[in-house]
Parts: C-alpha cells; structure tokens; sequence
C-alpha cells in the first residue's frame, strides 16, 4: 500500500501453485500502480502452467502469460506494450513431444508503432545411451505483421549430441538451421550455426575446458559470419589455491575492427573469515531412518509452527528456532501406514540460542493389541450337580482399559461386543489392565494386568475374564444371627473430587492448546461435561478448564472435561497427583 502526491498507488502479488502425483500447476498475478513505490509498478502480470501425467511415460503441457505496461497510456513512453503468450503440448517420456504456441504483441496507444503475431509448431524427439546421447526439433511456423497484414513463413532445425566415451571426457555438439524473412527489410534470409564443447579431467586437480562457436548469415543485401574460440585451463593445487588462465579469440566479418584475442590469468587464495553463531535463534538438525539404518525421503516434521522435510537421506533442518521449549512432531501420513517412530511423539526439545541439537528418529512397522471382555458366570445346574463350572455369559461393553509404556499412556473403552483395539504402538514393554467402567457388582477379573514385550509389526490378542465372587453370606433365624460365613469384603470409595481415589491421571498432549492437560472425566453429556468442568476450574485455580468432544469408534460422542494446558508432562502429572492426595 502506497501514495505519491496523496494518490493511493497499491500493488497486489499473488501466487498458488500445487503438486500431486499427476498434475502439477502454478499461477502468478502480479499488478502495480503506475506510480507504486515497490519493486513493481506500472505493470499488470499473469501466468499460469500446468502439466498432467496420467501415466508413467505421457504428460501434457499447457501454458499462459499476459503482460502489459504503461497502464496509463503515457504517449511520453513511445510504448504502451502488450503480449499475450500460449502454449500446449503432448509428450511420451523423452522420446517424442508436439507443441504448439502463438504468440501476440502490440503496442497499445492511439497510434501503435508495431502490431505481430507468431504461431509455430514443434516437433522434438531424443534419446540417450549409455555413453551418447542427442536431442532433435524441428519448428514451422509464420510471423504475421498484423498493421501490414503481411506474413513471414520461418523453419528452424536443431541437432543435440552428447559424448562420454569414458571418465573425464565429456563432449558435446550443436547445430542450428533456420530460414525465415525479415519483417523490417521483407528479405529472406537463413543462419546457419554450430557449437562445439570439449571438457576434460587431466588428474583430479587439473580441468580443461575448449569452446568453438560460429554462426553465418546469409541475405540479399547483406552477409556476416561470427566466430569464437575460447580455451580454459585450470589447477588447484595440494594447499587450496587455485590457478585459471583463459584465452579467446573472436572474429567478425565484414568489420571494420581486425580480430581480437584476449587472455586472462586469475589466482585464486581461500581466506577463512572467522564467524559468530548467533545466539537468538537454536536450530534442530536430524534425520529419519527405517528398521535397516536407511534415509526415508519426504517425510513432513514440524516443531515451533515451522515445517521441514526430509530429502533424499532422510536428513531434515530447522534453521531458526525461538529459544524455548518446544515440540518436535511427525506428519503420520507421510511415513506410511502401520508404520509408528521409535521415539515418543510429540518430543520435547529444548531450544538454546547459538546451539544445535541432533535427533535420530527410527521408523519401524507398529504393533497391535486386540482383545475382548468376557463376562462369565456359573450354569444352570440340578439338584444333583455340584460343579462349579462357569461358562461364558456375554460380551461386556463400557469397561475402561489402561495401556501404559514409561510415561505414556493409552485409554480405551470396550464397545458393545466387549472389543478393544491398541493400534500404531511402538515396540517395547507394554502393561495393559483395567481401571474401572461398566464391570457388575460382586465381580473380579480372573487377571487383571497383561505385560506385553511387543515387536515391529507383532500383534497380541489378551482376553480379560469378568467372574462372579465370593460374598458375605449370613443365616438368621427368628431376629438373631445363628452363622456367619466371612468372605472377601469389598471397599467403598466416595468421590470427593472429579478424580477417583484409585483412579491413574490421564495426561496428553493438547494440539490446540500447545501443551499437555489433565483429562478430569468423561461424558455422554454435553450438560453434565459442562458442570464438571465448572469444579474442575475450582479444583485447578490458574488453569483453565474445559471441554473437548470426540467421536470415539465403536464408542460415539464423548465430552472429556480436561484443564491445562502444562508445559510438560511431568508438570501436569504432579498437578494431577497433588490434587488427588489433597482431595482423598
């Protein structure tokens, strides 16, 4: 945004472009006042390319450029410019292409100096063997003087050829034919030129290099040759410093200048200029494997809101990070399905100004735990029958499940078939029990904790059994207890908080909030989340609190109170764990 003499004079820039596995485009539109005070002005711009490759070897080519100066239509400016460019193609690998553009420029004022337009075809074809390789096109097209309504036919051939016939040598030649008529003369004329490149390793320290140039015009009133030959030679030498000499000599015909040679000699010393790490940014340098210690390319990370990806090693770079603590996160789509990093995600690293700090993160298959909840109860028995033998009675849903390695854990909910389902888990020691839900009164698990040592791409199937036990029973006759028969007592928990006194805290990381919360509860409800968020606000005072709803498979609509957010996790496990001494 700009003024000059208090006349609003803006520029607008734009850019969007896109790749996917088959198309690719990019769109530009740049345009500035006549008198913006920018890097642009007086200009109105637009361009557009796409390509599409609906397979392997085919692609299709298309693009679009307009250009106009001198909005204004100053007549002090000679020109008020304008071209308007097109282009389509085809093509199959490099084997064979077809293109077509035409091209239109004008001059815009009242009186305009120059009006034309060029429409040509080109045929290009090419292939490379093993030591050789060469490239040919052919264009055909007509340049129209539209003021004259007068056309100019043009051709042009090209040949491209490439030697290596063995280490170090390279060469490479290249001519050109065209014939096409001149639009300020209205003669035919043709050119003729070619060019020839010889570049050779003599050890490893010494390179020459040999350029031959020359060109031929031919026309009715007028005939000119040019040529050139320019030699280089260059040593470095065991201590770094390097030695150029250069040697040209170019001709020109008819001139009235004599032909010219020139020579150079250049010497070369590398001086190391002591430089200071600044120390108001940290950077973080790393890389990504796979199982075999191998770099695994574009694979998306982020960490303090900027991106980076990984290249063809498997190495990646953020170059300028505010000194803080911050998260280091992996894109899960870009390292592929059923595949989970070693290393805990998010990670969290702390940033120094004018330091450096390496990560290696390992890409490994994932592991599963699928199991089921089993409700269990004696059978139907006679008189007769005194087996104790319990069969299975149902599926049970709604029983809460607790999976934990270290200081990460994992909660899950058994749907109505009594299912539940761990997936993406990094390998390692795994403990999966139950902390509570929808288990009936006067019931146990037969085992209530599983240990996992799970491997890359293993996958555990653990049944928890829910069986009936043994209760108090006592036998009264007439008012007045005659036997007591004493079993397992029970113990009663009264919930004084939104915390339960046997209950483990629930800690995660908070995307949105940038920092990790403490999950209070859990509701069907809408309402009844928002009530308990209300005494967690209480309970948490300088921390906010409130709630989050998901869609849970096989679960539905859940309403989790949470408060936070933590700057790290041991922080809200301390948090949580105070508040439930306190509470209890």
């Amino acid at each position: 945004i700009g003024s000059k003499d208090e006349i609003k004079q803006n520029g607008y820039p734009m850019r969007l472009g896109g790749r996917e596995r088959w198309i690719s485009y990019d769109v530009r539109l740049v345009k500035a006042d006549k008198d913006f005070p920018g890097y642009y002005r007086d200009l109105n711009f637009t361009s557009l390319t796409m390509n599409l490759q609906p397979s392997a070897n085919t692609r299709f080519e298309a693009y679009y450029q307009e250009e106009e100066r001198n909005l204004g239509r100053d007549t002090n400016q000679v020109y008020a410019p304008h071209s308007r460019f097109y282009q389509f193609g085809i093509g199959y690998s490099n084997l064979a292409s077809l293109h077509f553009r035409t091209t239109r420029q004008e001059d815009l004022l009242p009186l305009p100096k120059y009006r034309r337009k060029e429409d040509v075809i080109q045929a290009r074809t090419g292939y490379s063997f093993e030591s050789v390789s060469f490239y040919a096109n052919a264009d055909f097209g007509t340049t129209t003087d539209l003021l004259l309504d007068k056309p100019y036919p043009s051709s042009r051939y090209a040949l491209n050829v490439g030697l290596q016939p063995f280490a170090g040598h390279n060469y490479t030649a290249a001519f050109e034919y065209s014939k096409d008529r001149n639009i300020f003369t209205d003669e035919d004329q043709k050119r003729i030129s070619g060019t020839l490149t010889a570049f050779i390793f003599f050890g490893s320290a010494t390179q020459g290099q040999l350029n031959l140039f020359t060109s031929r015009l031919d026309a009715s009133s007028v005939e000119q040759s040019y040529t050139a030959l320019e030699g280089t030679l260059e040593h470095v030498f065991p201590f770094a410093h390097k030695v150029t000499v250069r040697a040209r000599h170019t001709a020109f015909t008819p001139s009235t200048q004599d032909n010219t040679i020139d020579y150079h000699l250049e010497y070369s010393i590398p001086i190391g200029i002591p430089l200071k790490r600044l120390t108001t940014s940290g950077q973080i340098r790393g890389r990504v494997v796979d199982e075999k210690g191998g770099g695994m390319e574009n694979v998306l990370l982020d960490a303090g809101g900027s991106a980076s990806v990984s290249d063809k090693d498997g190495r990646f770079l953020f170059p300028a990070l505010k000194p803080e603590v911050t998260f280091l996160q992996v894109d899960r789509t870009s390292i592929g399905l059923d595949r989970v990093t070693l290393q805990p995600i998010p990670m969290e690293i702390a940033v120094r100004g004018g330091e450096e700090s390496f990560i290696e993160m390992t890409v490994v298959r994932s592991a599963t735990i699928t199991g089921n909840i089993l409700l269990f109860g004696p059978k139907q028995q006679t008189e007769s029958d005194t087996s104790k033998e319990m069969v299975q009675l149902q599926e049970q849903s709604g029983v809460f499940l607790e999976l934990a390695s270290g200081s990460e854990i994992l909660r899950r909910v058994s749907d109505n078939r009594g299912r539940f389902v761990f997936n993406d888990l990094r390998p390692g020691r795994w403990e999966l029990k139950t902390v509570g839900g929808n288990v009936p009164l006067y019931h146990n698990f037969e085992k209530n904790l599983f240990v996992f040592d799970l491997k890359p791409g293993s996958q555990e199937v653990p049944v928890f059994k829910i069986l009936p036990r043994k209760r108090q029973i006592r036998i009264i006759q007439e008012g007045s207890l005659v036997q007591e028969v004493k079993s397992d007592t029970t113990k009663k928990i009264l919930l004084s908080s939104p915390l339960a006194e046997e209950e483990q805290c629930i800690v995660a990381y908070n995307n949105a909030r940038k920092g990790y919360v403490i999950q209070l509860s859990s509701w069907t409800t809408r309402a009844k989340a928002n009530v308990m968020a209300a005494h967690g606000k209480a309970s948490f005072p300088g921390y906010e609190s409130f709630v989050q709803t998901v869609n849970l498979p096989n679960i539905g609509i859940r309403h989790r109170v949470q408060v936070g957010p933590y700057p790290s996790r041991k922080a809200a496990q301390s948090a949580c764990e105070t508040h439930r001494q306190t509470h209890n």
